[in-house]
């Protein structure tokens, strides 16, 4: 009895002291008496060094576009820039962006050395204008202010009329601003491999007075210059274009299935200048409407079917011409200025949709 007695006793101290020990007081000297089941708290594993891949780009698909005109391929979207080749009229093109003007459309052009290229979008066709994504205009190196020439300019070499001439931009050039005179009256652009000045009136920017000063106008004009002569400023004209009724400067092609409205904008003068403007007109498949606006001197609208003159027209400004009936076919219209007595200068926009299914 006495000998059951002491093995239960010993059965229920084995617990007692296995649960009374604390897993802080294991560095004692000599081997403990008893070791529990507790496992030691394992460490979590660091975080791998391995950077999580960046989240991919959002893309955009080319938008589809057909030339009106022969156009030059350049590297920049301005006449400046690199001619990469031409593209022929009624040509599909790719559009991958625009420019924050609007005045260029960058294409896929795979004869480049980076597969890219500008055109003007004045003689391109392309519907959702708005959602074509702007593309970062990267000309040259320094300042990202960009500028849009407002008509044709000369490039100076210097802050003043009296420099030396580097060279011309054409309307709608776009330009990388580098800095301006102390007086704003000249802005310094990115030209070719350096650069050169031009007068600020004559371009669209914004956020000029934030350019640094890289020049002052009365310290650096040539000193051996002669006296500026008070002088009329000269006129400006529209930029002769050489084209003529058999050769228009703009071919508009619509149908049901494709485009079916386009805009054209034109400047014409006279007596000198850009004298006549012809826009070939295609819509074989659905009646299309005409309307002409303008701002400044007077217009005159001739309709051409063939070699017969169907109808002529003046159309005076800050109004609609509109032609009176739909037209179905291939038709020819020539807008001039009404009269060539005295300077006369005219901006005119030409629209046409149709108007059937």
């Amino acid at each position: 009895m006495y000998r059951n007695a002491r093995l239960v006793f010993a059965f229920l101290m084995i617990p007692v002291f296995g649960c009374g020990r604390n897993g802080s007081d294991e560095i004692a000297a000599g081997n403990p008496e008893f070791i529990t089941a507790t496992l030691p708290v394992t460490a979590p594993h660091p975080p791998s060094g391995t950077p999580v891949p960046p989240s991919p780009l959002p893309t955009f698909p080319p938008t589809a576009g057909i030339t009106t005109a022969q156009i030059n391929v350049r590297s920049e979207p301005s006449t400046a820039g690199d001619n990469l080749g031409t593209i022929a009229p009624f040509s599909q093109v790719q559009i991958l962006g625009r420019e924050s003007f609007g005045a260029w459309f960058q294409i896929l052009y795979t004869t480049s050395p980076d597969g890219k290229g500008w055109i003007t979008a004045a003689f391109v066709q392309v519907e959702g204008i708005g959602e074509i994504p702007l593309v970062e205009t990267r000309i040259g190196s320094g300042s990202r202010v960009n500028g849009l020439a407002l008509q044709p300019l000369n490039i100076r070499r210097g802050p003043g009329t009296n420099f030396e001439s580097l060279g011309t931009l054409s309307r709608n050039d776009v330009v990388s601003i580098l800095g301006r005179d102390a007086n704003r009256a000249w802005i310094e652009i990115h030209f070719k491999d350096g650069t050169g000045w031009v007068a600020s009136e004559f371009v669209q920017a914004h956020g000029l007075q934030s350019l640094p000063v890289t020049a002052d106008s009365t310290e650096v004009e040539s000193e051996s210059a002669p006296p500026a002569q008070a002088t009329q400023p000269a006129p400006i004209t529209g930029l002769a274009d050489g084209d003529t009724q058999a050769a228009p400067v703009a071919a508009i092609h619509l149908s049901p299935a494709g485009t079916r409205a386009a805009r054209f904008t034109g400047r014409l003068s006279a007596s000198a200048g850009d004298l006549e403007d012809w826009i070939r007109i295609t819509s074989e498949f659905s009646p299309a409407a005409i309307s002409v606006a303008c701002k400044g001197d007077d217009l005159s609208v001739e309709l051409w079917q063939e070699d017969e003159k169907q109808l002529t027209g003046t159309l005076e400004c800050l109004s609609t011409y509109e032609i009176p009936e739909p037209l179905l076919g291939v038709w020819t219209l020539g807008v001039k200025p009404s009269s060539n007595d005295g300077f006369q200068i005219s901006t005119y926009t030409l629209h046409v949709y149709l108007v059937g299914p």
